[in-house]
């Protein structure tokens, strides 16, 4: 067996035998989106990919909030962050495969949206564009704030 972090940010462990993934870390997500990640539901393995916030920054229990992909037929997709009762507390009304832009501060940054919505999967997935690609991470307080790899690391655990 091998274990491999992928330039994506994937962790995998892999069976060398028959070359197969065992496990990979895209598959369990926390509170963390990288671009190339899903978001959504694999209908083969009933699998489903959305993040939770963690209870305050530096603390990993769960939080109140989750961030979904949810569809309602092929032309009907949405992003939708829920409280902890499964309560809307945001929506990023109807999207489909297009661009979505994101503000923070003052800075407003345009991504490129990807999603499939077959027998199999239905999901959503994001990529940057004008090299920029950082990660999305739902936070406590129910929000999407960018981040970088130097932030996630700042995070500590608590004593």
């Amino acid at each position: 067996m091998t274990a491999t972090l992928l330039d994506t940010g994937d962790f995998q462990l892999r069976n060398e035998v028959d070359n197969r993934i065992l496990w990979r870390s895209f598959d369990y997500p926390t509170n963390v989106l990288l671009p190339s990640m899903k978001l959504g539901t694999d209908h083969r393995t009933g699998r489903n990919w959305k993040l939770t916030s963690w209870l305050r920054d530096g603390i990993f229990d769960l939080g109140a909030f989750t961030l979904s992909w949810e569809t309602n037929g092929e032309n009907s997709q949405r992003l939708i962050i829920r409280q902890r009762r499964g309560q809307p507390y945001w929506t990023s009304g109807h999207l489909n495969n297009q661009t979505f832009e994101f503000t923070k501060f003052t800075k407003v940054y345009m991504y490129n949206l990807s999603s499939a919505y077959d027998n199999e999967d239905r999901y959503f997935s994001y990529y940057g564009s004008n090299a920029h690609t950082p990660m999305w991470i739902l936070n406590a307080n129910g929000q999407i704030v960018e981040g970088d790899y130097d932030e996630l690391l700042k995070c500590k655990r608590p004593n």
